[in-house]
C-alpha cells in the first residue's frame, strides 16, 4: 500500500493516493494504532479537499477512530464542525445523517440527554424538510431509545406526532413522488 500511495503520490493522482491512505488507515485500525489511522486519515483528507462530500466521509471515519480510541470530546467536536458543514450545503438528508452521527457519538460518551436532544432535532428537521423516510429511519432511533430506557410515554408521543404529521409529509416529499413517477414509466415500459 505504501508503494501504491508514493506512485500515486508521484504522478498525482489525488483519487488513488485518498484511497490508499484510507485503506492504510484501516490496516492501522485492526492494529489498534488509533493515532496512526488518524494520520492515515489526514493524509487522505488533504488529496480530496475539492470534493465536499469525500471530505465528509473521510471526516466521519475519523470521528470514528476518535470514539474507538475513547477520546470523546475529539469525535464531539469534529462531529459538530460536521453538522455545521452540512447546514452550509443546504442538504437537509445530509444534516439529518450528520445530526444522527453526532446523537450516536453523545450516546457511546455516555451524555444521553444530549444525545436524544439532538437526535430530536434531527426528527424535527426531517419533518420540516419533508423526508419521509429520514423521519421515519429516525423515529425509529429516538422511539428504541425511549424503549430501552422505560419511557413509554415520550415514545408514544413520538409515534403521535408523526401519524399526525404523515399525510401533510408525504404530500410533501418530493423524492416520493418521484421514486413513483419512475415506477409508473418503468410498469408502461415493460
Amino acid at each position: 500500500l505504501q508503494s501504491n500511495i508514493d506512485i500515486s503520490n508521484t504522478v498525482k493522482n489525488k483519487d488513488v493516493a485518498a484511497v490508499a491512505y484510507q485503506q492504510m488507515a484501516q490496516i492501522k485500525l485492526e492494529m489498534n494504532d488509533t493515532k496512526g489511522a488518524v494520520h492515515e486519515l489526514e493524509n487522505a483528507l488533504e488529496n480530496v479537499q475539492d470534493k465536499p462530500e469525500e471530505v465528509l466521509k473521510i471526516k466521519q471515519e475519523i470521528a470514528k477512530t476518535y470514539i474507538a480510541d475513547e477520546q470523546y470530546d475529539k469525535a464531539i467536536d469534529l462531529n459538530e464542525s460536521l453538522v455545521e458543514e452540512t447546514q452550509k450545503w443546504s442538504d437537509p438528508k445530509a444534516e439529518v445523517g450528520q445530526l444522527k452521527n453526532l446523537a450516536h457519538t453523545y450516546f457511546v460518551a455516555k451524555d444521553e440527554g444530549k444525545g436524544i436532544q439532538v437526535l430530536e432535532q434531527a426528527y424535527h428537521l426531517a419533518i420540516e424538510n419533508h423526508q419521509t423516510m429520514e423521519a421515519r429511519n429516525t423515529l425509529r432511533e429516538l422511539v428504541d431509545y425511549y424503549k430501552e430506557n422505560n419511557d413509554l410515554t415520550a415514545a408514544l408521543e413520538t409515534y403521535n406526532d408523526f401519524i399526525h404529521q404523515l399525510d401533510t409529509l408525504v404530500k410533501s416529499d418530493s423524492t416520493l413522488i418521484e421514486e413513483k413517477f419512475f415506477q409508473l414509466h418503468e410498469e408502461r415500459i415493460k
